[in-house]
């Protein structure tokens, strides 16, 4: 594991010189051929409706309630009052640096009095093995792809039922998570095509993150100003502005928690223990 993640903090950096700042950099993450991914959709969309699957789905959704609740121990939220007089359904955005970061995001949410949460994940995480694979198939996800004729249909029936069931919606516009990564990264389109086309407000969240000691690491939520869609735009004007209002605000809450200017030349510190 300690190798492992000395090749992810080298991807960073070697990702940051280039530029590329949405690249995958988890050497560990499954490699899928188009048929695989094809496999485990099929698979998925088949047995999602089965009973195994809700037995799976009760566990895993137990297993991170607790996971929640410990999470939240170490675990900040400011900016509260930002999301009064939000009741019903909305995208959630968030920069994307841990396997925590849905923990964070619903212990988040649930001071907010949120309950319900759904949270989108790369079609390869089907194919996790062990614990991280178990709850990546079961706890409330919701699997995005490349593959063209899911993203047409299935993807966006999927967020629609579930804001329809007043669900919220973890979309992680930053796509690949760069481990304790303190940065915000450009967001891509997706999260607020979809705000414009369900007619959902984004909940813009950035999460801080501390060393206390060299035992504790602790994370401070800021919840920025909700992003609403301008239904006077054309989806895709509208949605490009909510995807710019969002990046600006992670930026700028980012120099309120650090105190420093953002900038993309890498420095030891942008990385959480190091």
């Amino acid at each position: 594991m300690i190798g492992d993640r000395e090749q992810v903090y080298e991807n960073i950096r070697t990702a940051v010189s280039l530029n590329q700042l949405n690249s995958k950099v988890e050497p560990g993450d499954p490699k899928l051929l188009r048929e695989d991914k094809e496999a485990l959709l099929r698979h998925y969309i088949d047995y999602r409706t089965a009973y195994g699957f809700c037995v799976k789905k009760y566990i895993a959704e137990a297993i991170f309630h607790a996971g929640t609740s410990a999470v939240g121990l170490i675990t900040q939220v400011d900016g509260l009052e930002n999301l009064s007089g939000i009741r019903g359904p909305a995208i959630v955005t968030c920069n994307h640096f841990s396997p925590l970061d849905p923990a964070i995001v619903r212990f988040a949410m649930r001071k907010a009095g949120f309950r319900r949460i759904s949270i989108v994940n790369q079609d390869s995480n089907l194919a996790m093995k062990g614990f991280v694979g178990y709850m990546q198939k079961y706890a409330d996800t919701m699997p995005v792809s490349s593959l063209k004729w899911f993203m047409e249909t299935e993807f966006p029936n999927q967020i629609e039922n579930a804001l329809d069931e007043n669900k919220l919606v973890l979309i992680y516009p930053e796509q690949e998570m760069w481990f304790n990564y303190r940065k915000p990264r450009p967001c891509k389109r997706g999260a607020y095509l979809y705000a414009v086309k369900f007619n959902v407000p984004v909940i813009s969240l950035f999460v801080e993150q501390q060393v206390k000691s060299i035992h504790l690491h602790t994370f401070r939520v800021h919840v920025l100003p909700v992003i609403y869609p301008d239904r006077q735009l054309d989806e895709r004007t509208a949605s490009l502005r909510m995807q710019h209002t969002d990046y600006e605000q992670k930026c700028a809450a980012y120099v309120m928690a650090y105190g420093k200017k953002l900038t993309y030349d890498f420095e030891e510190g942008d990385i959480v223990g190091r």
